[in-house]
């Protein structure tokens, strides 16, 4: 019965996610608006932080990083995505920021701009734009400078908006090789592993694919001015930092990495060089496997069309016998 009842309560939200942040939305309005001061504060995609606590601080696989890491274990072999569309993703700490700046600006304004509700959008926008395919492009080479440690497989996946495309890709790429992976785990007395981790990477792209195949823009403009707002002794501890070189996607994104290897699979910058060895030899290995397999598929190609080209003389022969 929830299954049949649920879309028809959401439409036309996608998902429970945005139905239910759209209700505490309305809720906000209907108890707060000429009332109690409040503020809507709407992040885009929150991933880690760019410079506060310090340069690349997560604690979950959320968002692109997470997709940057799994990746880059070579777990994760394909994305279901337009390479076009815009990743918008917002550091935490530039939320966390513009969440304290809308909050202080509340208290100073006027009785009757007070007790309106205030909507921010805290966004990428027309700030450090970057592209889906763009961003699989840039884990590509930082995978390739900063590999992780014990990758199963060189990290060399792909983004696609065919959805048949994918699933080929996830059946091939992902699923029979964790098959057999786990196979020989199983045959080693050891606990299978990847099948699990395949199901919940394909759950979560199903659950993502709605917003990674549409484009939205989320203007931020009202967020992007409470900066000049600031006395300039604060300037410091509470400016986006926009135009800095953490801002800048390779060395965000290459702090996010760094990042997740530190903080979330606890991998010390250490192993960084016996990471770097291991990744250039799995390099190899995949070129080998890819040679192979492609040496395969022609010899195999070759040898219908021969059978094909075998059974046409022949039956051209027999026309002609007479």
């Amino acid at each position: 019965m929830m299954d049949i009842l649920t879309p028809k309560f959401m439409e036309p939200f996608p998902n429970t996610y945005t139905f239910t942040k759209s209700m505490g939305e309305h809720v906000v309005k209907d108890l707060c608006e000429g009332q109690i001061p409040a503020i809507v504060f709407r992040p885009s995609i929150v991933i880690c932080t760019m410079t506060d606590p310090f340069p690349g601080w997560m604690d979950n696989f959320n968002g692109p990083v997470g997709i940057l890491v799994a990746s880059g274990k070579g777990v994760m072999r394909s994305v279901y995505a337009d390479p076009q569309i815009r990743a918008d993703y917002v550091p935490c700490d530039s939320v966390v920021k513009g969440m304290i700046m809308a909050t202080w600006k509340k208290a100073f304004e006027r009785d009757a701009e007070k007790y309106s509700i205030s909507v921010y959008n805290a966004s990428s926008y027309r700030v450090q734009q970057v592209s889906v395919g763009e961003l699989v492009h840039l884990g590509k080479k930082l995978c390739w400078e900063m590999p992780l440690n014990d990758v199963i497989w060189y990290p060399n996946g792909s983004v696609t908006k065919c959805w048949y495309e994918n699933y080929l890709k996830l059946i091939f790429y992902q699923l029979l090789p964790a098959l057999f992976i786990d196979g020989l785990l199983l045959s080693l007395g050891k606990k299978p592993m990847l099948v699990k981790i395949h199901r919940r990477i394909f759950i979560a792209n199903s659950a993502l694919a709605y917003f990674l195949n549409n484009q939205w823009d989320f203007l931020n403009n009202k967020t992007l001015a409470l900066e000049n707002l600031l006395h300039p002794e604060d300037l410091k501890a509470f400016s986006y930092e926009t135009g800095s070189k953490y801002a800048e996607p390779y060395e965000f994104f290459k702090n996010g990495l760094l990042g997740g290897r530190r903080y979330l699979l606890h991998e010390p910058d250490s192993t960084m060089e016996k990471a770097v060895v291991h990744s250039r030899r799995m390099w190899m290995i995949a070129q080998v496997f890819n040679s192979l397999w492609y040496a395969a598929a022609f010899y195999i190609l070759w040898s219908i069309m021969k059978m094909f080209i075998s059974k046409l003389d022949a039956i051209i022969e027999y026309i002609n016998t007479p």
